[in-house]
């Protein structure tokens, strides 16, 4: 949705998008195994057309699930929760009808009882109220997920932690359709799925082919940090510094290195140092000359027992996200939060938007 009509939706209270059957189809095929005598909660759907209870419901032998609730929301009157227990999955009108004392909302007691039940929550929630209620919902009561968001959620002090400590990640698809009340179909932008169900892709590492240059790679003018204007390109050789503990780099000459910036080693301070200015070695790394690494480690290896590798900080486009394995690559900031620290992110003069900083893990 972009930001107009995200606007218009706010003032309009206008969260009726319904979600296509095959969206939401697309999406579960990559999830083998991950519903299997799981209860399935969908708290912001009417099972009379929820396509999310109409997949699960088909579905639900298949899928080996325990039970399925729906739940949905009126402004003005009293609703009902649906369940079902299996038996006849082709009738998506088979299931027990119980009414709501309230209006559905998920917010409800009766609502956040049926929410500590479950074990995977499954919807299209109202984006207007996402990261204010409902996804602190879903971390307060400690549940997994598997929801429809917008891509600009990763830049919102509430979502970008969760993504940042790998509490939630990016699913598969993005929803480019979406069915509204009147018949008519909807079409957005940047729609796509959320989860901290753990999928696949989240262990694929990404190919890294290019060699780093500084004219390619340009360096922020107030950030230790390069730009890297395509995901495919983040080159496979850069290095900023080197991670010791503050107890190791005590052995090490004063006039020879120095410390660029802090962090925390195995529970311990560290420190992520290069080679002090106005040395040969210092001179190697600016220039990133071939054999300098090899050059600079060995210096290093006098002063400790055990090999440290480089780090590099790098800027990437946002949808970075949507290829980031923990096991590979590791999120330390997005564009907002070194606006706090830092002021915003140049290279040369110009503006950088909508960028995820990270690191590689070697």
């Amino acid at each position: 949705m972009s930001n107009t009509n995200l606007t218009n939706s706010k003032q309009a209270k206008n969260d009726e998008f319904y979600t296509m059957y095959e969206d939401i189809e697309n999406e579960l095929q990559h999830y083998p195994g991950a519903f299997e005598g799981k209860i399935v909660y969908c708290n912001c759907d009417n099972p009379e057309w929820s396509n999310f209870w109409k997949y699960f419901h088909i579905n639900f032998d298949h899928l080996g699930l325990k039970k399925l609730i729906s739940t949905h929301y009126d402004r003005e009157k009293p609703t009902y929760k649906m369940e079902y227990t299996g038996g006849d999955d082709n009738n998506v009108e088979a299931g027990v009808i119980t009414p709501l004392e309230g209006n559905g909302d998920f917010r409800n007691q009766e609502c956040i009882d049926l929410l500590k039940e479950a074990d995977i929550v499954v919807t299209n929630l109202p984006f207007s109220i996402a990261r204010e209620d409902f996804i602190p919902q879903l971390f307060e009561y400690k549940k997994k997920f598997l929801i429809i968001g917008d891509l600009n959620w990763v830049t919102y002090k509430i979502i970008f932690p969760l993504l940042k400590n790998n509490e939630m990640w990016m699913g598969y698809s993005a929803v480019k359709e979406f069915l509204q009340p009147d018949g008519t179909i909807k079409k957005f932008g940047n729609k796509l799925w959320f989860t901290n169900l753990d999928i696949k892709k989240r262990h694929e590492k990404l190919i890294l082919w290019k060699n780093y240059t500084p004219a390619e790679f340009p360096q922020y003018d107030n950030y230790d940090t390069i730009n890297v204007e395509k995901v495919s390109n983040i080159p496979c050789d850069y290095c900023e510094s080197w991670e010791v503990t503050e107890e190791e780099f005590k052995n090490f000459p004063s006039d020879e290195w120095e410390i660029t910036r802090t962090g925390e080693r195995d529970g311990k301070k560290s420190f992520f140092i290069i080679p002090a200015a106005n040395t040969k070695l210092r001179k190697l790394l600016h220039e990133h000359t071939a054999g300098y690494k090899e050059e600079i480690e060995n210096k290093l290896l006098k002063y400790l027992k055990k090999k440290r590798y480089c780090n590099g900080i790098f800027g990437v486009p946002i949808t970075f996200l949507n290829y980031f394995s923990p096991e590979q690559f590791r999120i330390v900031g997005n564009e907002y939060s070194l606006a706090l620290d830092k002021g915003r992110g140049y290279v040369h003069g110009k503006r950088m938007y909508s960028r995820i900083f990270i690191q590689k893990i070697l």
